[in-house]
């Protein structure tokens, strides 16, 4: 699945808060039929499914949790094994 991070996501999202963050509320708007979304340093978990976050995503989370802006972003989203 393809997940765009859009401006609105980076402004809304809340830092350091899995189920809020930017990454989360873009996914959930990827897929708006899951029941909920939270995301980790490396992992999100989607309506009991567990995909791993590329390396892009990863770094941007970071950045962004330790306070600093980022850029609007997509990424591919793949199901972990």
């Amino acid at each position: 699945m393809t997940v765009k991070v859009k401006m609105w996501d980076v402004l809304m999202g809340a830092q350091r808060q899995g189920n809020r963050c930017m990454v989360a509320r873009a996914i959930h708007r990827a897929d708006p039929a899951l029941s909920w979304v939270n995301v980790g340093t490396t992992l999100a978990d989607a309506g009991g499914q567990t995909y791993v976050l590329p390396e892009l995503a990863v770094a941007k989370i970071r950045r962004w949790d330790l306070g600093h802006f980022v850029w609007p972003f997509s990424f591919q989203l793949t199901r972990s094994l």
